[in-house]
């Protein structure tokens, strides 16, 4: 091969390794933006499920204290009726 040919195949080589270089870095980034995503919704679940135990608290001392005004209302209502 003449120094021309040896020039003009190095830069065909070149041409088709590149895409692949470039390729093989996006996926490397998609894996690092995947990583981050899932980083992301295990932080975003884990604050789900801390609001979600503080409701379910607030749900329970709620019924609690429904559960307690009902109890009063009733003694009330059986002290007016039955004084004695």
């Amino acid at each position: 091969m003449t120094h021309r040919n040896l020039l003009f195949t190095a830069l065909i080589a070149a041409a088709f390794a590149a895409p692949g270089a470039f390729a093989q870095e996006v996926d490397e980034q998609a894996v690092r933006e995947a990583e981050q995503a899932a980083q992301q919704a295990e932080q975003a679940a884990a604050a789900a499920e801390v609001e979600a135990d503080a409701a379910a608290a607030a749900e329970t001392e709620a019924a609690a204290e429904w559960q307690s005004e009902e109890e009063a209302e009733e003694a009330t209502e059986a002290e007016e009726e039955d004084p004695a």
